[in-house]
């Protein structure tokens, strides 16, 4: 069964869920992830959202945002980058719940848990110091822009993938 699917009838609540864990996501991927609903459908479960102060539109209306003080994106912005990666991986979702540090999101696939770790240069420490704390059967999927971005990272001997997003949503995936 598809993510789509499997929340059919409960794609409020899960709109909901999706900005308030990923705090910012734009809205033509949030569009992607209900392929089923039509535009009017879609745009009255948005509509209903922002009128009872749950899902805020940046001032351009192309993201949604958990917060109205969110920072709007920038190129390359982790958050978005990982709602690339959690569409590419939708088929084999679960649930989801907001990660702790420094993932950005945990994700219960078939295959068992992942976290989803938006990568920069900021967050390398931080990614590092969190490394062991992680049980070794979860999968770290380190979510960047380039290859390059997690040259300096330490790596685990297993359940280490980059998972490469290009600037329209195009995933890649690797094993480390």
């Amino acid at each position: 069964m598809t993510f789509a699917g499997s929340v059919k009838g409960r794609e409020i609540e899960c709109v909901r869920r999706l900005v308030g864990v990923f705090g910012l996501v734009e809205v033509r991927q949030m569009r992607r992830l209900f392929p089923r609903l039509s535009d009017t459908e879609f745009g009255k479960i948005l509509s209903r959202l922002a009128g009872d102060g749950l899902i805020f539109r940046t001032p351009d209306g192309a993201d949604l945002a958990a917060d109205p003080r969110t920072p709007p994106k920038r190129e390359g912005d982790g958050r978005v980058r990982c709602f690339w990666a959690f569409l590419a991986m939708r088929g084999s979702v679960r649930d989801f719940c907001a990660g702790d540090a420094p993932a950005l999101v945990s994700v219960l696939t078939r295959r068992g848990d992942c976290d989803l770790i938006p990568v920069s240069a900021a967050r390398e420490a931080e990614i590092d110091l969190a490394l062991n704390a992680l049980p070794e059967e979860t999968a770290r999927l380190l979510v960047a822009g380039s290859a390059s971005e997690i040259e300096r990272l330490s790596l685990r001997r297993r359940n280490d993938y980059l998972v490469l997003v290009g600037r329209d949503g195009d995933t890649e995936a690797y094993a480390l």
